[in-house]
């Protein structure tokens, strides 16, 4: 029975130093030896560019996390830019003009009609807003970051081959009526607030939320910015645009299949 009782404690008292050094100086986790996950990239509203600003992954279990930023002085300000992935970029033009929260984005050159257009279509692709909006107000005058904030606003870019995508004018999204520039008001929405200049536009007794330049009081907008295809055809200054399928072409004309509108254009 002694020898029992002494071979017992030979096995208790090596398990109890086993347990003082695993207790001691731990080293920094490091996620259980895997690669850290890397924080999820933010969009750029200025670039389109998907930016990475740290972060990884740590788990306290394992032992203690290293504080982030502790190598520099200040820790990097992570801008309020939307995430990269977001559900926002799996929609088309009219489901994102459509949806709460997202924003289209369109190149500058084929949106507005002012330079060469390269692009089959002028829709960049659908983004969601940033994290502190959505906010109202007027879309314009607006910088890249500020345009960002509204989901009704449509941000537009240069695309200047390798040297990348830049901002460069925030405009009411296309199919987003402008409204007169007077006019009775029933509707118990308040107006935008709109810059020196321009005045708040009104449609069927409610703010449209969008600011007319004062000049273009009385006219009709431009034929970039018309609400479809209806309006485009209403105005004999606009030219609709299709894209057709099935085609069949001369120097002069196509015949087509079918054909889908695509935008409005100035003649």
């Amino acid at each position: 029975m002694r020898a029992l009782t002494v071979a017992v404690l030979a096995l208790v008292v090596p398990l109890s130093a086993c347990t003082l050094v695993f207790g001691g100086d731990d080293e920094p986790c490091n996620g259980g030896g895997a690669a850290p996950l890397p924080a999820p990239g933010l969009r750029n509203p200025d670039t389109l560019a998907c930016e990475y600003f740290g972060g990884g992954y740590c788990d306290p279990a394992c032992g203690p996390c290293p504080l982030a930023g502790a190598e520099s002085d200040a820790l990097i300000a992570v801008p309020t830019w939307a995430e990269c992935g977001h559900e926002c970029e799996r929609l088309d033009e009219g489901s994102c003009v459509a949806a709460p929260g997202c924003r289209a984005t369109y190149d500058y050159a084929c949106q507005t009609g002012t330079g060469p257009c390269t692009l089959e279509q002028a829709f960049l692709g659908c983004l969601p807003v940033d994290t502190s909006g959505p906010v109202a107000g007027s879309c314009l005058g607006l910088n890249g970051w500020e345009c960002s904030l509204h989901d009704d606003c449509a941000s537009l870019y240069t695309t200047d081959g390798p040297t990348g995508t830049y901002f460069a004018q925030c405009v009411p999204e296309p199919g987003r009526p402008w409204g007169a520039c007077d006019g009775p008001v029933v509707c118990a929405l308040p107006p935008p607030v709109c810059p020196v200049g321009s005045s708040p536009g009104i449609s069927n007794g409610c703010y449209t939320g969008v600011c007319i330049p004062n000049d273009e009081c009385g006219q009709a907008r431009p034929c970039e910015e018309a609400a479809g295809e209806a309006e485009c055809l209403a105005n004999s200054t606009c030219t609709p645009l299709y894209v057709g399928s099935g085609c069949t072409c001369t120097p002069t004309s196509c015949t087509c299949t079918t054909r889908d509108y695509f935008s409005c254009a100035t003649n």
